[in-house]
């Protein structure tokens, strides 16, 4: 593109350029008072923490009223691995708009390869332009023809100063910092531009803000009204168009769910329905959209406006859904993490969503070609098989059987296509037994099965399968439970029962492969009681210890709250009150006639007797009830400690109650909660009952030390129960849960308070969306299940770290991370290293295989080139499906055989075969381990830099070899020298992202220099960073 134009022209234009410190805008004021804005999209690598925190917003607002953009990122690119991670970085953001790339020259140290990035970033953007000072353009990239965008202040007035104006033809000339503009708070840069700008993308951007414009003029439209109508009548009357484009030919009725053909219409009524899939089937529209090459299957791809985004209600959050879509929106609006849906027939009306980008629910996207330079990112690799040798469905042998998973329901197919007429018997409800006779695979693989005595097509991810073979033994049932889709509690129990096995036979057998032996593990339990009820609400939390429990406080359940703990059959109870609330209170004197209560802690009342008498009284009450039944009181003050088992309780809190603003309200009883801090072991649990803002805030003032891993919601989630402040400050807190007996959403709903402790890297459990909640705490290991089944399991982060794969570890006395070859322990001995205090990882090499493994000949067809300086190892195509069900299969059995975790190595693969499946492949792999047991990574630096920029849940901590260190020569015990200063920098840059993202992080170096070791023990106190250190090159 050549840049030859008058610096002068007639059509100057005022443009400005913003980032994240302009904070956030109001870009309607801003439209009024200029004719463009080229945005920030960042800064350096393609690392997640260096997006502009405001781009999402700022492109989405201004693709919602029509602002001219374009985007510049901030290099500091002095090699050609960055300008490559930068160039990746840009692509991230943009997901596929077509928009003009400034690159920004400004980073001096890295002027002497200005150049080569110049030239690589105009290879990747051959539109793209330059913005630095006139100088480079003559010194540096003289004979570059590229736009240029040309920053000369002068004195900084505010103005332009006509003796500072380029001499060199430019698209802009950037004259201030020092311009303010209605809708900024603060100082904007501006540019008189000659240009052209943003020309390229306005036709495009104008389609995209007509199809969100029309499906927004229709919001609130409800079948009860009859509006909707109107929709189904359009998309009716396009009809015979859409069918010759491969449309189903299927008139919609006013009673059909029109959630499809509200997305179709949209598009329709813009003209524009020649580049949507149109139909009225969400996962007829998906085979559409993957035949027109338009499918985005990637759950963490960041949608632009009027992109369609499909929804599977039953994904389990686990790895990439590949589930049937059920429902569909257009998106209206992108912002930092999350994206804003309108969707046709959502509670029978135009309503609109809410969505975490690669949040749970995620199909997959529809992303249409708004021009001719939009593209798709990942699409469906399509590999048809015939279906045995004849093309005939095999009837005569079930290879495989197994029952529907839980919480799915299907309607089998005569064809294996989701749009094929459906078999002629009723759906098949979760849990029924399927008899699977062969397999053909489409866009998708389905099962040709036997149920009840009639044959048809069932997606095999419906069907949790097992080898047909006569009634197993219980240790081969204990496998499937561990590896399949079992669920937990009710659903385990009809899942077993439906196979013909005693559900408290196979359970007492799995707790009993779970728990370490020689260890005791104590069980948090949070019951849900509204389902039958919804006047049974109230917090219960119970601590299993043995056969001895710990009940904080007693909620107001009735016989339920007493039923549930019943069947705990402990021996010994003690019950532990926050405050006199008759939701925390209410079952209490049920429980000490009913269940062997020994013990009741109450929190001290003075301060509520002094303004709130009755509320106090009610403690006295429990106090003699306990004196009628024999059961011991203790009444706690602040400071005070005791222990119930092994749990170790202390008082950490209880306000003032003198110095709270209100006493005459039930917010003064919330604010007099006594907090708890529960420990076991390394685990701290945290109890406050219904503290909430003010005496949050007396917490705060006074220097208490409320630090916890795992948090009890505050005042049932209640906004006033968490601030912002207050979640910033619990740093380290893993697991946040709630009792609150209403589905997330905004106001009542929870949702900005759950938000909180999710942005400090909580995983927030709730009892509504997740059922039931235990987290079993065992060691440096906690692993939280839900009767619904979610499952999620989380390690105490340690800095002690110790690699021994070639000489066997001693079951002495240890502490922290221990990675061990598993070939050479006994089941016994992991176990003995895990009574000695070690948090035990199995090596599992997931990117590639050694021909000395017994496993070899199992993955020989599956091999690629051997690994350099390896002459028995080869890497392994983890594009292909038998890769990475062995490898998944191989993680299982190691972690069922007692290992707290995982040491995948030689991910490296990702970078010697770089492709979209490759990363899906391993994605999967990971994906599928993450929550049953602490997955470290070795290596894989690219890989795992694309994981955390997807937000993909894949590990819990990651280890980078030679970060100071560097290997010499392999030979005998190893020669070792130091890292060059680029390559610790570049690892260091790796590690400081990982911590960032709420990863462990840990260094493997090889070295006898005590200099190099003095400055590795360094970093790792100054970084966080857990370290290990050998002499010898085999560890």
């Amino acid at each position: 593109m050549s840049s030859a134009f008058s610096v002068y022209g007639d059509n100057m234009r005022k443009i400005i350029d913003v980032s994240e410190h302009q904070k956030e805008i109001d870009w309607v004021k801003v439209k009024q008072e200029t004719d463009g804005v080229i945005l920030r999209i960042g800064y350096g690598d393609d690392d997640s923490t260096q997006d502009d925190k405001c781009f999402l917003y700022n492109i989405s607002e201004c693709e919602r009223l029509g602002i001219p953009y374009e985007v510049y990122l901030y290099s500091y690119a002095d090699s050609d691995a960055h300008i490559q991670s930068e160039i990746a970085h840009i692509k991230r953001l943009l997901g596929g708009r077509n928009v003009r790339v400034w690159l920004d020259l400004e980073y001096r140290p890295a002027q002497k390869y200005w150049r080569k990035a110049v030239e690589a970033f105009l290879k990747a953007f051959p539109d793209g332009g330059v913005y630095s000072w006139e100088w480079v353009f003559t010194d540096i990239l003289d004979g570059i023809d590229c736009p240029r965008w040309i920053c000369a202040y002068g004195s900084n007035s505010g103005k332009p100063e006509a003796d500072y104006k380029p001499v060199l033809s430019c698209h802009g000339w950037q004259y201030t910092s020092k311009t303010r503009v209605p809708g900024i708070n603060g100082d904007v840069d501006m540019s008189e531009w000659y240009g052209d700008f943003a020309e390229a993308i306005q036709k495009p951007t104008a389609w995209r803000e007509a199809v969100v414009a029309k499906i927004s003029s229709w919001e609130g439209y409800n079948e009860r009204s009859g509006q909707h109508k109107a929709i189904i009548d359009g998309y009716n009357a396009y009809l015979p168009t859409a069918v010759k484009a491969g449309c189903a030919n299927y008139s919609m009725k006013y009673t059909d769910e029109w959630c499809a053909t509200c997305a179709s219409y949209a598009y329709i009524a813009c003209g524009l329905g020649y580049m949507f899939p149109v139909e009225c089937s969400c996962p007829r529209m998906i085979t559409l959209a993957q035949k027109m090459g338009i499918w985005q299957e990637n759950d963490g791809y960041v949608p632009s406006i009027a992109d369609t985004v499909l929804y599977d209600w039953d994904d389990s959050g686990k790895g990439d859904n590949t589930g049937t879509a059920d429902h569909i929106g257009i998106v209206i609006a992108v912002n930092r993490d999350t994206f804003v849906v309108m969707e046709g027939n959502n509670g029978e009306s135009v309503r609109r969503r809410t969505m975490s980008v690669n949040g749970k629910y995620i199909r997959g996207f529809i992303t249409p070609k708004f021009s001719d330079n939009d593209t798709v990112k990942e699409t469906v690799n399509k590999k048809v098989y015939e279906v045995s040798k004849t093309g005939t469905p095999n009837k005569s042998v079930c290879v495989k059987w197994g029952l529907l998973k839980n919480n799915q329901k299907v309607t089998p197919r005569l064809q294996p296509d989701e749009s094929a007429k459906p078999c002629s018997f009723a759906p098949v409800q979760p849990l029924t037994r399927i008899d699977v006779y062969d397999y053909i695979t489409t866009a998708k693989r389905w099962a040709y099965c036997r149920v009840n005595g009639k044959y048809g097509f069932i997606l095999a991810s419906s069907i949790s399968a097992y080898l047909r073979t006569p009634k197993q033994s219980i240790d081969k049932v204990v496998d499937w439970v561990l590896t399949d889709d079992f669920g937990t509690l009710e659903t385990r129990r009809k899942a077993l029962t439906a196979l013909g096995y005693d559900y408290d036979t196979v359970q007492n057998a799995v707790t009993e492969r779970v728990r370490p032996s020689g260890s005791a593990s104590v069980r948090l339990y949070a019951p849900r009681f509204w389902d039958n009820n919804p006047e049974y609400f109230g917090d219960e939390t119970i601590f299993i210890d043995g056969k001895q429990g710990a009940v904080f406080d007693t909620g107001m359940h009735g016989s339920l709250a007493v039923s549930k703990v019943k069947a705990l059959n402990l021996d010994s109870i003690a019950i532990i009150l926050t405050h006199p609330h008759a939701d925390h209170t209410g079952c209490t004197r049920d429980m000490i006639d009913a269940l062997p209560v020994r013990h009741v802690y109450l929190p001290n009342v003075d301060g509520i007797r002094k303004y709130q008498k009755s509320y106090a009284e009610r403690m006295d009450g429990i106090a003699e009830h306990c004196k009628k039944h024999d059961v011991a009181v203790t009444r706690l003050k602040m400071g005070d400690s005791f222990a119930v088992g092994s749990l170790a309780v202390s008082c950490v809190f209880q306000a003032d109650a003198d110095k709270l603003s209100e006493h005459d309200n039930h917010h003064f009883v919330n604010n007099m909660s006594m907090v708890y801090r529960v420990t076991i072991g390394s685990w701290r649990i945290l109890i406050g009952g219904d503290l909430s803002a003010e005496g949050i805030l007396q917490m705060m003032s006074k220097g208490v030390d409320y630090s916890c891993d795992v948090l009890k919601f505050f005042w049932h989630g209640d906004r006033g129960g968490i601030k912002t402040a207050f979640a910033n400050s619990l740093k380290g807190v893993q697991i946040a849960y709630t009792q609150y007996e209403k589905k997330e959403g905004k106001g009542n709903g929870r949702a900005d308070t759950y938000n909180l402790l999710r942005n400090v890297g909580a995983f927030v459990a709730r009892a509504y969306e997740d059922g039931e909640i235990s987290i079993d705490f065992h060691g440096a290991t906690a692993k939280l299940t839900t009767s619904l089944g979610v499952t999620r399991t989380f390690v105490k982060r340690q800095t002690a770290y110790k690699v021994s794969l070639t000489t066997k570890a001693k079951s002495d006395k240890g502490s922290g991370l221990l990675a061990i070859e598993p070939a050479d322990y006994s089941v016994a001995e992991v176990q003995a290293l895990k009574k000695a205090g070690y948090t035990v990882l199995a090596y599992l090499s997931v990117g590639s295989v050694s021909d000395e493994r017994p496993y070899y000949k199992q993955l020989e067809k599956y091999t690629l080139r051997r690994l350099d300086g390896w002459e028995h190892e080869r890497y392994l195509d983890v594009c292909e499906t038998a890769v990475q069900e062995w490898a998944v299969n191989q993680g299982m059995k190691f972690l069922n055989a007692g290992y707290d975790g995982l040491w995948i190595d030689n991910l490296d693969v990702y970078e010697e075969y770089p492709s979209d499946s490759a990363y899906k492949g391993i994605t999967r792999i990971l994906s599928a381990l993450y929550p049953h047991g602490y997955i470290m990574i070795n290596g894989g630096v690219e890989y795992v830099s694309k994981a955390i920029a997807n937000h993909a849940r894949i590990a819990h901590g990651v280890t980078q070899e030679e970060v100071f260190s560097r290997i010499v020569d392999y030979s005998g015990s190893g020669t070792f020298g130091a890292q060059t200063g680029a390559q610790s920098r570049a690892y260091q840059k790796y590690i400081a992202t990982a911590l960032s993202n709420g990863m462990d992080a840990y260094l493997l170096e090889y070295t006898r220099d005590s200099k190099i070791k003095d400055k590795i023990v360094q970093y790792g106190t100054a970084s966080g960073a857990g370290y290990y250190i050998s002499e010898d090159v085999d560890l």
